[in-house]
């Protein structure tokens, strides 16, 4: 409440108030240095601390990343890291006032993402301005819904730079599937009888043999292999961890094991029982056992004439067979993956109770494939 007679700015003197709204007080005033009557808006006191409103968008990011971390979305929290630490690179600097960031600040970031060279041993990959930008005004937003209260009219946050940026498009991936000859060649690439290290995998061994048990399990991650704990009922039930935080259903999936897996899970079995597989023994985490397998794959990759064989090749590689070679329909090849429904056919899956037979039977299809000498399964006789 101002009272009247007071001068503000030693210019407007207060005459009365005249009317309130949910911000601040109007008042009838005069301004004396041009001797005319002048509507006078004072904020509120709750709302004076907005006027020198700062937030260190960079600690707020770190937090909001930790957040990530103790609900367990490793996933999420790794994506916002690798972008908070690329704008990091950017500014050069580790505060920057969420203010300050601009349509402007987001150009010079995503010309300095297309220029930046890459970390050494490493090829420089294309994706990085959409991914995060993207990931950055997702950040953004979450400070907005947190500082904002657009319903009081609360603006403490008012750019969207990110939004008013045309960010480039995220390239088509220009990762391929195997073909059916370089897969059939991975079954028959020998044991690599060469150095390794004492309690270790020989390195080449292990690319292959998880690969494999990626692709007799519908492309399974090494992450889900490294965490899973038991077989129920000869099948393989687990949530998949890279979707399962952000589905209702918790992205469950239900494989049946086939003899050609079981043939591998029994390698690789876990001696104490703690897990299916002994690879927590071997390897502190599920990242650093994925980087061992990929270096593997590398070392099967030159020897089947493909350079960028990787764990996700597998994946890729079941989904193209079983619909370019076995005929089995889009929709089951979807939910053999464990994608979420297509919005089309969301609704109608509310009612469906899932039946997992129909995976097995394609899963079997597709091995029984693979392991024969044909080149085409008949399509007019497929039961899929």
């Amino acid at each position: 409440m101002v009272k009247d007679g007071i001068v503000l700015g030693k210019r407007y003197a207060v005459l009365s108030k005249i009317g309130a709204g949910g911000m601040a007080d109007v008042y009838k005033g005069r301004d004396q240095m041009l001797n005319r009557y002048v509507a006078i808006k004072v904020l509120k006191k709750q709302y004076k601390e907005d006027e020198n409103f700062k937030l260190d968008f960079i600690a707020f990011g770190r937090r909001h990343i930790q957040q990530l971390r103790d609900n367990d979305h490793k996933g999420n929290a790794d994506m916002y890291q690798c972008a908070l630490n690329a704008f990091v690179r950017f500014l050069r600097r580790n505060k920057i006032d969420i203010n300050e960031i601009t349509s402007r600040v987001v150009k010079q970031f995503i010309t300095f993402l297309e220029n930046e060279k890459p970390r050494a041993g490493h090829k420089k990959g294309r994706r990085s301005p959409s991914l995060y930008c993207a990931t950055l005004k997702a950040l953004h937003n979450v400070a907005k819904a947190e500082y904002n209260d657009e319903d009081i009219g609360v603006i403490r946050i008012p750019l969207s730079p990110f939004s008013r940026t045309k960010v480039p498009p995220i390239p088509r991936t220009e990762k391929k599937p195997m073909t059916l000859e370089q897969l059939r060649a991975v079954f028959n690439v020998p044991d690599d009888d060469t150095f390794q290290r004492r309690g270790d995998y020989n390195i080449r061994n292990l690319g292959r043999d998880i690969g494999l048990l990626s692709f007799f399990l519908i492309g399974i991650n090494t992450v889900d292999l490294y965490n899973c704990t038991g077989i129920q009922n000869g099948r393989l039930i687990y949530n998949r961890t890279k979707t399962k935080n952000r589905r209702q259903d918790k992205a469950k999936i239900d494989i049946r094991i086939e003899p050609e897996a079981l043939a591998l899970i029994e390698k690789y079995r876990d001696p104490t029982g703690v897990r299916l597989f002994e690879f927590h023994r071997k390897y502190a985490n599920s990242d650093i056992f994925n980087a061992q397998v990929n270096k593997g794959l590398k070392r099967v990759g030159k020897v089947i004439n493909f350079p960028d064989l990787e764990t996700y090749t597998f994946r890729r590689t079941w989904a193209s067979i079983a619909w370019n070679h076995c005929g089995i329909r889009d929709d089951i090849v979807d939910f053999a993956l464990g994608h979420s429904p297509r919005e089309e056919k969301k609704l109608a899956h509310i009612y469906i109770t899932e039946d997992w037979n129909i995976v097995d039977k394609a899963n079997r299809a597709v091995i029984d494939f693979v392991k024969s000498n044909q080149t085409e399964v008949s399509l007019t006789n497929s039961k899929y």
